[in-house]
Order: C-alpha cells, then sequence, then structure tokens
C-alpha cells in the first residue's frame, strides 16, 4: 500500500558461481521462464544465455507495470512464439501523452535480437535514470550498484540528486465535475517501474560486472565520496557520486556503419513447403506456383517470398534446425535450377553497401548466389550478380560483399539456386546489410599494377573426388558423387561444373611435380568437365592473368574463357587462351584480359582436348590492374 516493490519469487535466479547449480541441475534442458516476460532467446531454449536476456525480460516487467497488461496475451504457447517474432505495441501508439523518449527505452530492451539491445545493466541505469524521482532509496540503491564508477551513471545520479530530471508531472484531479479516469497511471507506475528496474539492475549490473579487470569492486568501495547538503530530508546516505576521474586519452572512436537490413532466423517457426512451376495464361512460367505439400507451422519471414520461372520446376523452401542452428533455406526438388527467395525491400541510401552472409551448403560441388535487384524508382530492374556462394561441406561459413544498387531508393537480396545439385538446401542463417563499403587498397603511384585477385594453392589440404553427371538434359549439371579420399575441399569460391550428360569428373588437390596443385579432369564422356575460380571485382577494363600451370601429356591443349557476370548486356563469354599440354613440366604465363564494361567477371579452366585421364593443375595465378608490360625484343 506505501508504494514498495518486492521480489518475492526467486525460482529462476541463477548462481553467479559456476560450481552452484541449485536450481539449473533441475532443469534437463528444459526452457525455463515465466511466458509473459521470457527473452525470445530463453523461449527457444538457446545457448549461451546472458545477462542480456535479463534485461529484456525486465523490460517485459516494466511494459507490464505501465500498462496494466503484459505485452502479449494468449496461451503459453502463443506467448512464447509471440516473444519471438512479433513486436509489443509501442507505449506512445497505447496512449499518445506517453512520452516517446521512455517509450524507445522500453523498446529497446525488448527487441528480439540481443545485439539490438541494451548490452549492460548499466546502459539501462543511464537510459531510465532522467525519469526518475530523487528518492533516497533509489539513490541508495543506485549507489551501491556495482558499476557505479562509470562516468554514465555518476551522471545520472547527479540528475536524480539535484533534480534535473524528464520525470513527468503529477497528474492533477479536476476541481469540478466528474472525475476524470486515468487512462495510464504514468506518474505512479512509471515512477515505481523505473525505481524498481534500476534497483533490479543494480543487482545484475553487480552479477554482470563481478569480477572485473578493469575496476574491481573492492577499490570502488574505497574511492572517497562527498556529502553535500541534501535537497530533503532522507536517511544518512550518500546524495552525490564520486567525483568523476579524468577521462584516459584514448584512440579515436570509429563511427559505427548504419544498419539497412538485417534477418536472424534464430525465431523462425520451422515449416516446409513444396510448390510446382506450371505455365501461365499470358505465357509466364512463374504465373502459376502451385503449392503441392506443406507441413509445420511456420512460413516465410514477413515480407519476403519465393518463386521459380521455369514450367515443371518443383522447388521447397523451409525453415529448419540444421548444424546447431535454426535456418531458411531454398532448393531445387526437380527440374531446372530457378529457385529464387526474395528478401524483404528495404530503403537505399546513397553510400554504398556492405552485404554480411551466413549461409551452409551440404557436399563440396555447386554453388548458390546472391542479387540485388531494383524495385523503385520505375521501372523495376532485373537482379545484379553480387557473389557465389560455393558449397562450404556442410559448414557454416560467412561471406562478404560490396555492392551498390544504381538509382534505386528501394532495393531486395535475392538468393538463388543457381548451380547447385538437385535437393542440396542452401541455407540462410543470417544477414546483414550496412552503409558503407570496406576499405580498398588504392594504388600509390601512377601505373602501378594493382592486385585484384591471387590464388597460391600451397596451404590447401589434399583431396580427390569423382562425380558423374546426370543422364538427361535438366541434369546435365547435377554430380552425382561416385568416390572421395582426403581431407580437404575445393577452395572458397571455386565450383566444378560440367555441360554434358554422363560424364565423369575428377577434381583434386595434389603434390605434383614438386608443388602442390588443384587439378580438374574428365575421365570419361565427353571432355566437358570445368572449374570456375571465384567472382572477381575489376578495377580497370585492361587487366593481366598470370599463371603457373601444369597439362600432363604431350598432346591436346586446355583453356581458359573470361566469363563476365556483371552487367550481361553487350558482353559474352570468350575464350582466353589456350593451355598446351607441358608433359609434366611446370609453365608460367600471362595473357591480357580486357574486362570491358563488366564489374564482375571470372575465370573458367576447361579439359578441352586434353586426353582422357589427363589432368590440368594449377599452381597458383594472379588478376592485376593493368596491361602487361612489354616483353623486351627477343
Amino acid at each position: 500500500k506505501d508504494g514498495t516493490v518486492k521480489i518475492l519469487d526467486m525460482g529462476l535466479a541463477r548462481s553467479g558461481d559456476a560450481a552452484d547449480q541449485v536450481t539449473e541441475a533441475f532443469d534437463r534442458g528444459a526452457v525455463v521462464g515465466t511466458a509473459d516476460y521470457i527473452s525470445p532467446e530463453q523461449a527457444m531454449n538457446a545457448p549461451d544465455l546472458d545477462i542480456r536476456a535479463d534485461i529484456y525480460s525486465l523490460g517485459a516487467t516494466f511494459y507490464t507495470l505501465l500498462t496494466g497488461r503484459p505485452p502479449f496475451s494468449g496461451n503459453t504457447t502463443q506467448k512464447l512464439m509471440q516473444h519471438q517474432i512479433k513486436e509489443a505495441p509501442p507505449l506512445d501508439a497505447l496512449d499518445k501523452t506517453f512520452p516517446p523518449d521512455l517509450a524507445r527505452v522500453v523498446a529497446k530492451m525488448m527487441m528480439k535480437r540481443p545485439a539490438e539491445r541494451y548490452q549492460t545493466p548499466g546502459e539501462v541505469m543511464a537510459a531510465l535514470g532522467p525519469w526518475l524521482s530523487n528518492t533516497s532509496q533509489v539513490v541508495a540503491a543506485l549507489s551501491r550498484a556495482e558499476s557505479r564508477s562509470s562516468i554514465d551513471l555518476q551522471q545520472t545520479l547527479n540528475e536524480v540528486v539535484t533534480g534535473s530530471t524528464k520525470r513527468l508531472n503529477p497528474v492533477v484531479a479536476k476541481a469540478a465535475g466528474k472525475p476524470r479516469p486515468s487512462r495510464m497511471p504514468y506518474a505512479v507506475a512509471g515512477g515505481v517501474a523505473a525505481a524498481m528496474a534500476l534497483v533490479t539492475l543494480g543487482g545484475l549490473a553487480a552479477y554482470a560486472l563481478s569480477g572485473s579487470a578493469d575496476k574491481p569492486a573492492a577499490a570502488v568501495a574505497q574511492q572517497p565520496q562527498q556529502a553535500p547538503t541534501p535537497p530533503a530530508p532522507a536517511p544518512s546516505v550518500s546524495r552525490r557520486p564520486p567525483t568523476p576521474p579524468t577521462p584516459t586519452p584514448t584512440a579515436p572512436v570509429v563511427a559505427k556503419k548504419a544498419a539497412v537490413y538485417s534477418f536472424d532466423a534464430a525465431g523462425l517457426t520451422d515449416f516446409r513447403e513444396t510448390w510446382r512451376s506450371q505455365p501461365g495464361k499470358d505465357g509466364l512460367a512463374y504465373a502459376e506456383q502451385v503449392v503441392t505439400a506443406t507441413s509445420g507451422d511456420g512460413k516465410l519471414p514477413e515480407g519476403w517470398a519465393r518463386m521459380n520461372y521455369k514450367p515443371g520446376t518443383t522447388s521447397e523452401v523451409a525453415v529448419e534446425r540444421v548444424g546447431g542452428s535454426r535456418a531458411l533455406g531454398l532448393t531445387t526438388a526437380d527440374g531446372d535450377h530457378t529457385t529464387m527467395v526474395f528478401t524483404p525491400r528495404f530503403a537505399v541510401p546513397r553510400s554504398p553497401l556492405r552485404l554480411k552472409i551466413e549461409y551452409r551448403l551440404e557436399g563440396t560441388v555447386g554453388s548458390g548466389r546472391v542479387l540485388a535487384a531494383k524495385l523503385a524508382p520505375a521501372p523495376r530492374e532485373d537482379g545484379r550478380t553480387l557473389g557465389d556462394l560455393p558449397a562450404t561441406d556442410g559448414q557454416w561459413a560467412t561471406r562478404e560483399f560490396d555492392f551498390e544498387v544504381k538509382g534505386a531508393t528501394e532495393a531486395r537480396l535475392e538468393f538463388h539456386t543457381y548451380a547447385l545439385p538437385t535437393g542440396t538446401m542452401l541455407w540462410v542463417r543470417s544477414l546483414a546489410i550496412a552503409e558503407g563499403a570496406a576499405a580498398k587498397p588504392v594504388a600509390s603511384a601512377p601505373g602501378l599494377r594493382k592486385a585484384v585477385y591471387s590464388f597460391e594453392a600451397t596451404r590447401l589440404t589434399e583431396f580427390r573426388q569423382q562425380f558423374r553427371t546426370g543422364t538427361n538434359a535438366a541434369q546435365a549439371r547435377e554430380f552425382v558423387p561416385l568416390g572421395r579420399s582426403g581431407e580437404g575441399v575445393l577452395p572458397a569460391g571455386w565450383r566444378l561444373e560440367n555441360y554434358k550428360n554422363d560424364t565423369v569428373s575428377e577434381v583434386a588437390v595434389d603434390a605434383v611435380g614438386g608443388a602442390k596443385a588443384l587439378g580438374v579432369t574428365t575421365l570419361e564422356g565427353f571432355r566437358s568437365t570445368m572449374m570456375l575460380t571465384p567472382l572477381i571485382e575489376t578495377v580497370a577494363p585492361n587487366l593481366t592473368l598470370r599463371i603457373e600451370y601444369l597439362a600432363e601429356g604431350s598432346e591436346g591443349q586446355a583453356l581458359i574463357r573470361f566469363v563476365p557476370c556483371e552487367p550481361r548486356e553487350g558482353l559474352a563469354v570468350s575464350n582466353l587462351a589456350d593451355l598446351p599440354a607441358t608433359d609434366g613440366r611446370w609453365v608460367t604465363r600471362e595473357f591480357p584480359l580486357d574486362a570491358k564494361t563488366s564489374t564482375l567477371c571470372c575465370l573458367e579452366f576447361h579439359t578441352g582436348s586434353l586426353a582422357l585421364g589427363k589432368t590440368l593443375w594449377i599452381k597458383s595465378y594472379a588478376v592485376t590492374g593493368g596491361p602487361a608490360p612489354t616483353p623486351p625484343p627477343e
């Protein structure tokens, strides 16, 4: 009745001592938490929970005290789901008189992704402090917090003590007429909730910051404090924080790149959907996308979409737990590799963008692809390739791409199955788009040949793997594994292709001619096996390729082809050079490479007319900007 908030149930508390598992020992892997206040990661029973889960739960408690009801309603299962995928109604939307700044504090405490919340209790204290009354209980609680030595918290204490806060005016009753009902008792609930939050956060800060190497608790406790004349009668507690120490000069802080769009599959619900593309009435293949099978309760995240554009193609999209993480996947189950998944549209700032993606692919051959498409202003444009997502042998991998969507105010990303074997899922665990591209080296002198891409096989792990392509036209790029030895895989960004049916190919890393190298061979069938390099971002039209190779045998020749990827208009795949058989000797050659208007390209190494069973080995190659130096006269 006197307004004191008491915490009665500590049944879910965790000890700071790792050896003390008073309640944790009986969890047996169960989800532990109260449905009204549980964090998304706790609801998913995620490993490695940290203090940010408590910050979410405290935010949900704060929300309840301010509104009189929890953030979400329904049964326990429905509440757990909403904590993962639904945003609580903003406080200033429920009541227009609620201060937007304070609404944003509560909303930030309840962000779905831990990385987007306040990261420490001290940050929450600093955010809530300006909204508090200067009561002795609050001052005492803050003064005893383990993190009270921080400059932010000292400023908060100063504001509380001096009364220079943003706290709300008290509700004033009307002098006459019927009493006006209070929609939200902000003056009471807000003060009580914020005070409770800071008192609780004081305890959380002690838990989170105990043992800190920066400022041990004992050293903090011994700091002298000044006691000015208190503004009102209060218990004998220190009313002013210790004098802030002179900050130690630090290195300049680098501004963080502004977020444009992000996705994390951790909070999604499992499902799988199969659909088949049928010819549309207007002749467009994607006019009819007929669902043939579904399972699970989930669906694509809001704003995402899927399609394929070839009639008779069967595709699948799914959310499942794979490789220890929940992820969104797509695959072509049958037919042409035209399956695509689109992200929601996002606003495009003027600056270049940087994409960071976590993905996974089974096997050691094949590749997915990621593109960016302009949506607005009209007219729309087809997606432009950002890069390939090569096979990862079932491991999670991270790739980053710099890109621009010129002339666009809105865009989206596209994920394509592209050159994946039928039935192989491209799994996406998370992605983030931020403003600002990575810093790139700049030539320091005119005429300097700038490195664009280089490859060395020296450090690769040895392996050997054979494949057979399919027996019909739609399966020409399908590889059926025949045998494997060694622990290695194709290096990141490389991929194996073959454009003829019923052909046996081999890819390997082995020691040959005194050096380790990457090799490709056609063993049976038409000599159509090729190995594609990672995509190269060109820096100038005129480039130079330098390659060290060994082509087995004394007859025939392998082939290098130049493949422009973006833009495609006016550009075509071209034969760059022949690599004649070297009879087991290493040879170094240089070739000019005219990229013309292409901004992204790759190279293809073909077995060409080498005899069956003879291997083209690549020890190293490098692409540099600028023409090759003129050789001296013979």
